[in-house]
C-alpha cells in the first residue's frame, strides 16, 4: 500500500507527516480531469515551486551539494519551458482553470516546505540548526 492509502510506504516504514503533505500535492494532481490541468498543476504546481526552493537553498548549500543543486535547477528550468510551451495553445477557459489550480497548487506546496518541519523532534532540530 502507498502512503497516501495510510498504509506502509514503499520503504516499508509507516508514513511520515511528511510523507502525507507530500502525497497531497500529487493527489491534486492527478485529481485533475483533463491533461492540461495535469500538466499544469505537476509543472507550474510542483516543479517551479520546487524549483524557487532550491534557489533559496543555494547560499548556503557546501559546495558538493551545490554543484547538485545547480544541476537539477538546470533540469528542471528545461522541463518548465518544455510545459510552457506545452500548455502556450490553452484556451481563455483553460487559463481561468489553471489560475484557480495554481492558487490551489501553492497552498498545498507552501506546506510541503513549511509543515514537515514543525512535525520534527525538538532534538533533531536543535541539531539541524547547530
Amino acid at each position: 500500500m502507498s502512503g497516501a492509502t495510510g498504509g506502509c510506504s514503499r520503504t516499508g516504514r509507516p508514513p511520515t507527516a511528511v510523507d502525507h503533505v507530500v502525497t497531497k500535492a500529487f493527489l491534486l494532481v492527478s485529481a485533475q480531469p483533463t491533461d492540461t490541468l495535469k500538466v499544469y498543476a505537476f509543472y507550474r504546481g510542483i516543479k517551479a515551486s520546487t524549483n524557487q526552493r532550491y534557489y533559496k537553498l543555494l547560499w548556503s548549500a557546501e559546495p558538493n551539494l551545490l554543484a547538485v543543486l545547480e544541476q537539477i535547477i538546470q533540469d528542471d528550468e528545461r522541463c518548465l519551458r518544455w510545459a510552457d510551451i506545452r500548455l502556450a495553445g490553452m484556451s481563455g477557459e483553460e487559463v481561468r482553470r489553471c489560475t484557480q489550480l495554481l492558487s490551489r497548487m501553492s497552498q498545498v506546496m507552501r506546506a510541503v516546505w513549511l509543515r514537515p518541519w514543525r512535525n520534527l523532534p525538538p532534538s533533531l532540530l536543535s541539531y539541524l540548526a547547530g
